[in-house]
């Protein structure tokens, strides 16, 4: 990098080798492993942890549930006293109160939905073991059941393996709550990956689980206090012919080789036209609303149970975090103002938080992680799970450090 870049252009602005804008799961996994690698980065964000989010008091506001394979966001985690969620465990609700999970099906349609999304978690172990060193677009196009799957509709998918009644009972619901939508807006692959968030794809039934993320945000960080400013990015642009990208905040510029945009989707869209990255095929963007609850349920709510409600309430989810001698209730719910009188005798309201993940629902081709050779895209970028986003950061790093090595 040109002194004449920096010194003329922008004063005092700082230079560094890799700029990484936003410090949710995404950035902070991407700077972690640049950090273990020994290179040098700049990691800017106004809200450290992003959706590894705690309350006050040391609870998830925002990614609470893991399954068994991901098992690179599951080795910084600890998994919490509730160990499982999954069909035999929970309720659903099925138009008129709620019912056990498991009973909301056939033993034939549950056989022909382990049938159906078995191959889809094949694929899913397999692309999840090649992430981390080749882009999600490259992985989905050569595998053919993943490129099929996201260029098919949902209910598609569902006719083609004759699980439709199965799915207006039990995976449709499931998918939909995941990812706050109805399930027949969705492609195949993310209705199957939402359909199998709760074990629904798992021969034992069980294969969600709920961890402690206290430690997590910390454990990445370790080390890093000096790359890492909590600050919010202002404007964004590339000099040089695009050979470097400036960044300034309220108080602070810097010039770097590399950017990584780990940012929610609307952010990212804004940042990336910033640097000449039009979004030709945008994902949706999700609106979550998450809330902690203190109160006595009404006893038509199962207390101290774990509820999936679907898309067809205001409330499309809750379960139960335990506080000591209490319990707390976790509802992810459609608006930021819904109507808990229907739910509850008496409550309060200990926390909230509003989320806006963008996901890749309707169908479409995956967009590129790197779509200019030192720019990098990351996070929900293409799919909104805990596990890809973090697996993306590393990608991110990966290239990093293997352009280093070849320069």
């Amino acid at each position: 990098m040109s002194d004449d870049v920096a010194g003329s252009m922008i004063p005092h602005a700082s230079e560094i080798d890799t700029l990484i804008i936003g410090g949710g799961v995404a950035g902070l996994a991407c700077a972690r492993t640049l950090k273990d690698a020994g290179l040098p980065f700049a990691l800017v964000t106004d809200a450290l942890g992003g959706r590894l989010a705690l309350s006050r008091r040391g609870h998830y506001l925002g990614a609470a549930m893991l399954n068994d394979d991901h098992v690179h966001m599951k080795r910084w985690a600890t998994p919490s006293i509730i160990e499982q969620a999954g069909i035999f465990e929970s309720y659903m609700w099925n138009g008129k109160k709620p019912r056990l999970t498991l009973l909301n099906a056939s033993p034939l349609g549950i056989w022909r939905g382990f049938k159906a999304f078995g191959p889809f978690l094949a694929s899913m172990k397999k692309l999840r073991r090649e992430m981390p060193h080749t882009c999600i677009t490259e992985l989905v196009a050569n595998d053919a059941l993943l490129s099929r799957l996201v260029l098919q509709s949902a209910e598609d998918f569902a006719r083609e393996h004759k699980i439709e009644k199965i799915s207006e009972k039990l995976f449709g619901p499931a998918a939909g709550a995941i990812y706050m939508c109805d399930w027949r807006e969705m492609n195949a692959f993310f209705f199957c990956l939402g359909a199998t968030w709760i074990g629904l794809g798992s021969p034992k039934g069980n294969g969600l689980a709920y961890y402690d993320w206290s430690s997590v945000v910390p454990r990445l960080t370790e080390g890093c206090s000096e790359q890492i400013v909590i600050d919010a990015i202002e404007s964004l642009g590339e000099l040089d012919g695009g050979a470097v990208f400036e960044a300034r905040s309220s108080s602070r510029n810097w010039v770097a080789k590399n950017l990584v945009l780990a940012l929610p989707g609307s952010s990212r869209i804004a940042f990336g036209e910033a640097v000449g990255v039009e979004d030709a095929n945008p994902a949706r963007l999700v609106e979550l609303h998450v809330f902690h609850i203190a109160g006595k349920r009404r006893r038509f709510y199962k207390p101290g149970g774990s509820i999936l409600f679907g898309m067809d309430q205001e409330v499309a989810l809750v379960f139960v975090l335990p506080d000591g001698d209490s319990t707390i209730d976790v509802l992810y719910a459609t608006t930021g103002d819904p109507n808990l009188s229907t739910y509850y005798e008496d409550y309060e309201v200990l926390e909230y938080k509003r989320w806006s993940p963008s996901v890749q629902l309707t169908m479409g081709p995956f967009r590129k992680l790197q779509p200019k050779p030192n720019v990098f895209m990351i996070g929900d970028h293409n799919i909104g799970g805990l596990e890809e986003s973090f697996l993306t950061g590393l990608f991110a790093a990966n290239r990093i450090i293997a352009g280093a090595a070849n320069a």
